[in-house]
């Protein structure tokens, strides 16, 4: 059987934008706190600036928790499996299919030959989670192959495979 590969977690990249903001928020903080840091007994002016230079530090950390544990940790993790072949393999018809509607408010849902799949296009996790309605390309009936591990505790598409047509 010709396969053609329609999601690889080995192409996806890190988004690195949101821990770039973080780094400017600790900037800031750190600034407004080094400028008023001698300021502040005089007057309460300078207090307010040293907290609110906190806060953007404690946002920066907060920022920086969560890029690092949901975004890159992750991609990391299924990179390595993919790597060191730690997955499982399901081939099959699409079964139970269940679309997500355009709007979202519901997951896509579907079985490949006995294994559950659910996902959202608002997931934030790492894996295929494109649904059909947003150009996904999982619709009940296709033959797939799909290279699967759990990562979050959840099932997680590593690579998506469709047969191609002759």
């Amino acid at each position: 059987m010709d396969f053609s590969t329609a999601y690889d977690v080995i192409w996806e990249k890190a988004n690195y934008s949101f821990l770039i903001i973080s780094f400017a928020f600790c900037f800031i903080g750190l600034t407004m706190i080094y400028f008023t840091i001698k300021k502040r007994r005089l007057q309460n002016l300078y207090n307010i600036n040293f907290n609110i230079g906190l806060g953007f530090i404690s946002f920066s950390i907060i920022g920086i928790f969560i890029v690092i544990f949901f975004q890159l940790g992750p991609l990391y993790k299924a990179k390595k499996m993919v790597a060191n072949k730690e997955y499982n393999i399901v081939e099959g018809t699409v079964e139970n299919y269940q679309p997500m509607p355009y709007e979202g408010h519901a997951n896509e849902k579907f079985d490949v030959a006995g294994v559950h799949f659910e996902f959202s296009d608002y997931d934030i996790n790492i894996g295929y989670h494109n649904s059909a309605s947003h150009g996904g390309v999982i619709i009940a009936g296709r033959y797939v192959r799909i290279i699967y591990s759990t990562l979050m505790a959840k099932l997680t598409i590593l690579k998506l495979e469709t047969l191609r047509n002759k």
